[in-house]
């Protein structure tokens, strides 16, 4: 999607839904994962969402949230069902963290081999 039609799909929902439930619309849960490692794009989204009237923004970024953490782009962690209480405290005090390092590796590296596949030239930098 172009910049314009992303600003206008995010301000054209959030007002469909802020009329259906007759409140206002604070969070926005990205719909797909977050490409943190376009450093453009996120910046261009942060500013989109801020300037629609948006305070935060949940991505699907593993992890947990500080208070240095940018609001648009908060972390989350993955509880199901199977998490014993042992898992789910593990997780709360910070045992789950580091899959954020594979998940951006992982990441990473298939956004080096779209460029490549793209472009036909490898990346110039590390993201």
């Amino acid at each position: 999607m172009e910049p314009e039609q992303i600003d206008y799909e995010l301000g054209y929902s959030k007002e469909v839904i802020e009329q259906e439930i007759g409140s206002a619309v604070e969070s926005f849960s990205y719909p797909f994962p977050f490409p943190e490692e376009d450093r453009d794009f996120a910046r261009f989204i942060g500013d989109t969402l801020e300037n629609q009237g948006f305070k935060n923004g949940v991505s699907n970024i593993i992890g947990r949230v500080h208070r240095e953490n940018n609001p648009f782009f908060l972390a989350r962690l993955p509880i199901n069902s199977w998490d014993t209480s042992e898992m789910l405290k593990a997780k709360l005090t910070g045992g789950y963290d580091w899959m954020h390092i594979l998940q951006w590796c992982h990441k990473l590296v298939n956004h080096n081999v779209t460029m490549m596949q793209t472009t036909g030239k490898q990346p110039s930098s590390t993201i």
